[in-house]
């Protein structure tokens, strides 16, 4: 559908891209939203590495830290730290 309606327009090519990636609705919602902004989009990595920490925090009940540490492929020492951050967060509200 998108790209039936960019065939008659004459939209940028940046505009094109997203288009076609997340539609013609959210892209207009996007521009709505954050228009005239500068914006960064973090890669995949980075997202997928905070959801890594999230799943690890959740799954975590002190007792698990070394199956945690195989299951995520981190080391015990990183598994700890990521933990402890919770505690340092939630010491600082």
């Amino acid at each position: 559908m998108a790209e039936n309606m960019m065939k008659g327009m004459e939209i940028p090519k940046p505009y094109q891209n997203l288009i076609q990636v997340i539609g013609w609705e959210a892209t207009v919602q996007l521009c709505q939203v954050f228009g005239g902004e500068a914006m960064y989009i973090p890669k995949p990595d980075r997202l997928e590495a905070a959801k890594r920490r999230y799943l690890i925090r959740k799954e975590w009940n002190g007792h698990n830290t070394i199956e945690l540490a195989k299951k995520y492929g981190h080391s015990v020492r990183s598994i700890q730290r990521i933990v402890e951050d919770v505690g340092q967060t939630e010491d600082r509200k």
